[in-house]
């Protein structure tokens, strides 16, 4: 029972640490988006008239090739901000993702566990790949 308790309270320790890491990284990867949207309009404003002008010529790959750089532009404007704010951004994000999933899969095997409708051992995996997940998040962010 006290080896039980003892490896709860690790999760849950690890769990709350990885949470602020990640709550952090949430909220710059909001900014991120906001300037990105930002940079959609001004980029947008900036080649319009490009985009307008291959229209009107009926230059059909130039359009595309144009509208292709706008997409990728704006996208290169929500990584490059991201990446100025934070050099760890690619990997931000690629966490954020990692935790939310790791998050709701707990979840559910807890909420299955609780209607005993669950084997010990498959909640077992689940709060193992939780406290991996939060261990990788807490050494490397």
């Amino acid at each position: 029972m006290n080896e039980s308790h003892d490896r709860a309270f690790e999760m849950y320790e690890k769990r709350y640490a990885a949470q602020e890491k990640i709550d952090e990284a949430k909220k710059l990867r909001r900014k991120a988006s906001v300037a990105c949207a930002i940079g959609a309009v001004v980029i947008f404003a900036i080649m319009i008239s490009f985009i307008l002008s291959a229209y009107d010529n009926e230059n059909v790959v130039l359009l595309f090739v144009l509208i292709g750089v706008y997409f990728v532009a704006v996208t290169a404007v929500y990584y490059v901000y991201g990446t100025l704010k934070d050099k760890n951004f690619f990997r931000m994000t690629r966490y954020i993702s990692r935790f939310d999933d790791a998050i709701e899969l707990f979840d559910k095997m807890e909420a299955k566990y609780a209607e005993k409708t669950l084997h010990p051992a498959d909640r077992e995996k689940a709060e193992n790949r939780l406290i991996r997940v939060c261990e990788d998040i807490n050494e490397n962010l």
